[in-house]
């Protein structure tokens, strides 16, 4: 798997190292995004065809320093407040390059996230399904987000969805 995840949970909490410690890290974006498809390939180390998640999953990976628990779930339920009080650590977040139709949708939940989650400082934005057809310019995202007059959070940057999955990163 990229090392772009370990380091960046390693880098979320770095003061912890001296005991294993647990890490909450929450994945959103809008409904078929590619949160699951993330989450399945960090588990699996291989892409997996998925299903759209129904309901909430969450799943547990163990690495020698920490355990990262992940928590993935489907548009209708990331309005659940419950959801919302996890003390998670990090958000990951993703958006559809290829759904230019739906960057509108993106960028409201990429700032409910950021309400909801005022207390995570640590974000990773993923730009996913770059490889489509007229996808949109990691740029273009990055403006409509207004990612550049957010100042208030620690973010690891834009990246295509390939990036995190090189074992080169």
């Amino acid at each position: 798997m990229g090392n772009i995840i370990v380091d960046f949970a390693r880098d979320c909490c770095n003061k912890y190292f001296k005991k294993k410690i647990i890490f909450q890290i929450r994945v959103c974006g809008p409904a078929q995004s590619g949160k699951t498809t993330f989450v399945k390939h960090l588990l699996h180390n291989k892409f997996l065809k998925v299903k759209p998640t129904e309901g909430l999953s969450v799943e547990k990976i163990d690495f020698e320093e920490f355990t990262v628990i992940i928590w993935d779930s489907r548009h209708a339920i990331e309005d659940n407040e419950s959801i919302n009080r996890l003390d998670i650590d990090a958000l990951i977040y993703f958006v559809d390059l290829s759904d230019h139709g739906r960057l509108k949708i993106a960028k409201k939940k990429f700032f409910k996230a950021l309400q909801d989650y005022n207390n995570v400082e640590h974000f990773l934005i993923v730009a996913s399904k770059h490889d489509k057809k007229q996808c949109m310019l990691l740029e273009h995202v990055r403006d409509e987000l207004k990612l550049d007059h957010i100042v208030d959070r620690n973010w690891y940057y834009l990246t295509k969805n390939n990036d995190i999955y090189n074992d080169d990163i």
